[in-house]
């Protein structure tokens, strides 16, 4: 199973092979066969309940985006709808082949392959141009930084949870890997969502643990996070005003009006390029061929209306409320820690970039909350060895 699981893992960042998903699912089936057969299919069942408040935030979003597409009659939406639902399958396969089975060095070993894999690429392209901003295997800085600040988090977190000194000195390569990487796609979006999310975790830190004693650990733990505060220091683009910024406002505001036009159902989900290109871009736009609105929770409210954006702040602040009440009764387990920043990150990202929206972002953000529910569900004690 541990072999699976860091198949599964490793899928959620080979793009360049894309059947490694396809593979991976049906590994998971056969996975179901067997225990099927073994156990019968109530076991099966079983196996995929989850806490009941999770089920709700999670089916939440879906079911308003569908309804929205239902009520608006839009077809096309309805199967948009369907394959944001689809993307969700990474949480559901890791939880089924990882429930009530010892399969953390699968995910050992699936997280730092898949690292090692996403940065070689960029760090490849680095070093064959250096004055380029790097993309990855994805063709674009912003995308491949998504991926890597989601990653992040898990990477730091996973030193802290290591025992064993070997995966201790993997897992700071690992980091510093991401952390090289995230600079040089010079996303402003990102390192500045990585950044505030931090800020934002050390502020909830002082108002719930303030009466606690903080140990080394934690000590050393904010002197290795400020390093990724130092990256956005010395990260020039941070204080440049770029020519495409003001490009940005003029989608927002092209965006909002296209809301306010459709204000409850919204014009469709995939249908923003459509109504911004033959109605609303601004007089004053340069960029004019673009796809996306680069303002998730925008985008996501003029396609999908106030029920589609209800869903998807209901969604995101029922996850981040669940992970912190998980956090304050879990306090040793520091993946939920990690998954906080990076529910936080890939949030304040989306406000300038395609967050949510990006399908790549998306699944890998369901894939590590498979593997932070698997903390909860089979215990995580962080004196386990690796």
């Amino acid at each position: 199973m541990n072999a699976i699981i860091a198949i599964i893992i490793f899928s959620l960042f080979n793009i360049v092979y894309k059947p490694t998903f396809t593979i991976a699912m049906f590994l998971t089936i056969g996975v179901i066969i067997y225990d099927m057969k073994k156990y019968g299919i109530g076991y099966c069942f079983d196996r995929i309940k989850i806490n009941n408040n999770l089920k709700k935030i999670i089916l939440w979003f879906y079911m308003c985006i569908i309804m929205a597409s239902l009520l608006s009659g839009h077809l096309q939406g309805i199967k948009i709808s369907l394959n944001y639902l689809y993307w969700t399958l990474p949480f559901w396969m890791i939880v089924y082949v990882g429930r009530e089975r010892s399969v953390w060095k699968g995910v050992y070993w699936g997280l730092a392959i898949s690292c090692f894999w996403l940065c070689g690429w960029g760090l490849l392209e680095h070093f064959q141009n250096p004055t380029v901003r790097i993309k990855g295997f994805f063709g674009s800085a912003n995308a491949y930084a998504i991926m890597l600040e989601l990653i992040l988090p898990f990477s730091v977190m996973m030193f802290f949870r290591m025992q064993e000194k070997l995966w201790k000195c993997l897992y700071v390569l690992i980091f510093l890997l991401i952390g090289y990487s995230l600079y040089f796609t010079q996303s402003r979006g990102a390192i500045g969502g990585v950044s505030i999310a931090f800020f934002l975790l050390l502020i909830l830190g002082v108002k719930f643990f303030r009466k606690e004693p903080i140990s080394k650990g934690i000590v050393a733990g904010v002197i290795s996070l400020f390093l990724i505060i130092f990256f956005a220091g010395i990260n020039s683009r941070l204080l440049v005003k770029e020519k495409y910024d003001n490009e940005r406002m003029l989608l927002a505001k092209s965006t909002y009006s296209m809301w306010v036009d459709h204000k409850i159902l919204g014009v469709g989900l995939g249908n923003w390029e459509r109504f911004y290109k033959e109605k609303y871009i601004s007089s004053e736009a340069r960029e004019r061929d673009l796809n996306i609105a680069h303002n998730a929770p925008l985008q996501i409210l003029s396609e999908t209306g106030i029920i589609g954006g209800i869903g998807f702040w209901g969604m995101n602040l029922g996850l981040f409320l669940f992970l912190l009440k998980q956090f304050l009764k879990n306090k040793e387990n520091i993946l939920i820690c990690a998954m906080l920043w990076a529910l936080l990150a890939f949030n304040i990202h989306g406000f300038v970039d395609a967050g949510f929206l990006f399908k790549y972002g998306n699944k890998l953000f369901w894939g590590l909350l498979g593997i932070t529910y698997l903390s909860l569900e089979n215990g995580y004690n962080i004196s386990e060895k690796g």
